[in-house]
């Protein structure tokens, strides 16, 4: 597995795909969301309640759960995430994260905001699985190679890690 530690060094603009009937874990998502439900309650009641369908439609697709391989069940998240940062002015969109059960956040940026990031830091993992007698599952995680990128560099060498 390789890790990139990205700086921002212009905004990026974001859309946030949850859903507005429910609470979320996470603080930032739940502030997003109330002030959401203000902006949808100045809304026309059929108006508000169509938005609402859509956006629970949006974020029923775009926080399932989906096994491994079956990475297909992800298209309409996918395409509309496509659709979307080719047809507007944003850079793309924030939703939580499944496998953090919606506590982490997962941001999906459109190749042109790429720009707008550095690359400061990789580190390259090797991630091993293993049953043990029990059945249960046991993972491990250890650091191979790593390197600080030089700003401007286009490019970078991975230097192993001492043991």
């Amino acid at each position: 597995m390789t890790f990139g530690n990205w700086e921002v060094t212009e905004d990026i603009s974001l859309a946030t795909i949850i859903d507005p009937t429910i609470e979320y874990e996470h603080p930032y998502l739940n502030s997003l969301k109330n002030k959401y439900v203000e902006f949808l309650n100045e809304m026309p009641e059929d108006v508000r309640e169509n938005t609402v369908k859509c956006l629970k439609f949006l974020s029923a697709e775009f926080s399932k759960y989906v096994s491994g391989g079956n990475n297909h069940e992800y298209l309409i998240s996918a395409k509309f995430t496509e659709i979307f940062t080719k047809t507007s002015t944003y850079d793309g969109v924030v939703y939580p994260s499944v496998q953090s059960k919606g506590y982490g956040l997962c941001v999906a940026i459109h190749p042109r905001a790429m720009s707008k990031l550095k690359l400061t830091k990789v580190l390259q993992c090797k991630l091993t699985k293993t049953v043990g007698e029990d059945g249960e599952n046991d993972f491990q995680l250890l650091n191979e190679k790593h390197c600080l990128v030089e700003d401007g560099a286009e490019t970078f060498e991975l230097k192993e890690i001492e043991k």
